[in-house]
């Protein structure tokens, strides 16, 4: 059975408050400021064991208000492709 998991990226106080319920937080330390988002997702997936038919999205804090969307239509893109693709792109 096909997982989804969403993590929230979270570089301090203000971002891990805004992480979304439906979302994981993922923390970062943030001893790289200029590479927030980068190094954590990095970090996640160095040490990850994929497990079958798992889609892992990684999202802004500011996802929301960059694109308008929420979890719910994340998870309604991951419904209708998850048997047909490997990676869903939102922009």
């Amino acid at each position: 059975m096909a997982t989804l998991t969403c993590f929230h990226i979270c570089y301090d106080e203000a971002t891990r408050a805004a992480c979304p319920s439906d979302f994981t937080p993922l923390l970062h330390d943030n001893r790289m400021p200029d590479l927030k988002e980068i190094i954590p997702i990095y970090e996640y997936l160095k040490g990850h064991r994929w497990l079958p038919d798992e889609f892992i999205g990684f999202f802004s804090p500011r996802f929301k208000q960059k694109t308008g969307l929420d979890f719910c239509d994340v998870f309604d893109a991951y419904n209708r492709h998850k048997e047909s693709t490997d990676a869903v792109f939102f922009t």
